[in-house]
């Protein structure tokens, strides 16, 4: 399940899957930086942010190379680090600072030098405060963190909510950025295969693997074409949009938007196997399922049944 993100206390980020050459180390010499890139998150790195495949290669470097960059220039500036975040213009790192004489010491560290009003550790105090008063933080406002790029302390949620908030916390107004937002943050939850659903408030079954259309598919047995489903955790899920049993025993739910179809089946040893695709498989072969009941059970192929002749 992903934890659902939550307004009030303080912005939680999501967990993500970050592209390898980012979240390792740099790429051994004279091989590009995103050399080991599936081909479809290449395309998603040129689609999604402009970029030639070029300067995927050349951004993903940069990208590998800023956390050692910003361990430098926190060396070098000790208490004066005023905070740091890669640059996709200038294609660097950047590091703010209060005082131009520090313009240099970052310069050697070869990052970006910024001028900050504020800066890193005054926000971060700000920002303690309001985390101080948090129950008075309405449902109009969402979230708060430190934004070291924009040099400003960031709420989200309504304007005017957010300046009070703010006010109730002793925070000056300058110090302040406001994000309109008027849908708050939601639950989400993941649809993965083996994993338990409930059909008709009194009946379990297992889901048998997600589909992108928004559901997922299960055996025609566990509901007719119509029954409403909860998941795993008792939440609406969604409803049966088509089943047929007994001639043959599949079915489908189409889920609602709280629910979001993940590659993944449920290996009932706390972790997932990822399903990677499909293929034909002969008759006597091995297979594997995964269910609520049984957790994996395995066994061979067997040939079409036929129906018994009658007289």
């Amino acid at each position: 399940m992903r934890l659902p993100a939550l307004g009030g206390a303080a912005l939680l980020a999501a967990a993500i899957a970050l592209v390898p050459a980012v979240s390792h180390a740099a790429p051994a010499p004279g091989r590009p930086a995103g050399a080991d890139l599936a081909p479809g998150m290449r395309a998603a790195l040129e689609r999604d942010l402009g970029l030639t495949a070029r300067e995927v290669d050349v951004r993903l470097a940069h990208e590998a190379a800023a956390p050692v960059v910003e361990k430098h220039a926190r060396a070098a500036l000790g208490d004066r680090f005023a905070g740091a975040w890669f640059d996709a213009r200038a294609g660097r790192l950047a590091v703010a600072v209060t005082d131009r004489a520090d313009f240099g010491a970052v310069a050697s560290t070869g990052a970006r030098p910024v001028l900050a009003a504020r800066g890193e550790r005054r926000l971060s105090a700000a920002k303690a405060r309001l985390d101080r008063v948090a129950s008075r933080a309405t449902t109009k406002i969402h979230s708060w963190y430190v934004d070291p790029a924009a040099d400003t302390l960031t709420i989200v949620g309504d304007a005017a909510a957010a300046r009070d908030f703010a006010a109730a916390a002793g925070v000056v107004a300058d110090a302040v950025r406001v994000v309109p937002a008027t849908e708050a943050p939601r639950p989400l939850y993941d649809i993965r295969g083996g994993d338990q659903y409930v059909i008709n408030g009194n009946t379990l079954c297992s889901v048998g693997f997600s589909v992108n259309q928004g559901g997922f598919v299960t055996a025609g047995h566990c509901g007719g074409t119509g029954s409403p489903t909860l998941g795993y955790n008792n939440v609406a899920q969604g409803t049966f949009a088509g089943s047929s049993f007994p001639t043959n025993d599949y079915a489908w739910v189409r889920t609602n938007a709280n629910w979001t179809p993940r590659p993944w089946v449920n290996n009932y040893a706390g972790g997932n196997a990822t399903v990677a695709g499909s293929q034909e498989a002969a008759t006597g072969a091995s297979v594997c399922r995964s269910g609520r009941t049984t957790g994996w059970r395995c066994g061979p192929i067997t040939p079409p049944s036929r129906p018994c002749a009658t007289n």
